[in-house]
């Protein structure tokens, strides 16, 4: 199973920095938002305030039934639960997850994933770091890319922002 020292070698990961997963789709460009992506890059999972902030900034954000910025922080989070790290976040999360800031749909996405449970897309995307089949890794990036309307590659920026800030790997965002 790929650890976090392994993260920047695997082929997902390595896969996704060449594509416009980083991009995500329903966010504005703008640079304020662009920042905040990059600072979830990169983001101390120690310094509570601005797990906050991030977390702040990205609720109910952007179009959708599921907001984009619910879908990168659920995105963000999938990561986070998968290695078992990042217990502040979580646990800011759920604290997030209990309000009102945000769609019931998402909010009911991001308990699920709390609670350990997410779909099988989410879950195939996830088993991919551990894959060295570069057809299947593409195939996987590709169904959950095409997740609901912009929500995929939403989740995939999350994601691709969280392998950043596990991996401690710089971005490839200017």
């Amino acid at each position: 199973a790929c650890g976090i020292a392994q993260i920047r070698r695997t082929m997902l990961f390595k896969y996704l920095n060449r594509t416009e997963a980083m991009a995500g789709a329903g966010l504005s460009k703008d640079r304020q938002t662009q920042a905040q992506v990059r600072n979830l890059s990169c983001l101390k999972l120690t310094d509570r305030q601005a797990m906050r902030r991030s977390i702040e900034f990205f609720t109910g954000r952007g179009p959708g039934l599921t907001p984009s910025g619910d879908d990168v922080l659920y995105g963000f989070s999938l990561v986070l639960v998968a290695f078992g790290k990042g217990s502040d976040w979580l646990a800011a999360m759920r604290e997030m997850s209990l309000s009102k800031a945000t769609t019931d749909i998402s909010l009911s996405y991001l308990r699920a994933l709390l609670q350990g449970y997410a779909s099988s897309v989410m879950c195939d995307l996830v088993r991919a770091l551990d894959m060295r089949e570069q057809e299947l890794i593409e195939r996987i990036v590709a169904t959950a890319a095409a997740f609901g309307h912009t929500s995929g590659r939403d989740i995939l920026q999350g994601f691709c922002c969280a392998l950043h800030c596990l991996s401690g790997a710089e971005t490839t965002e200017g």
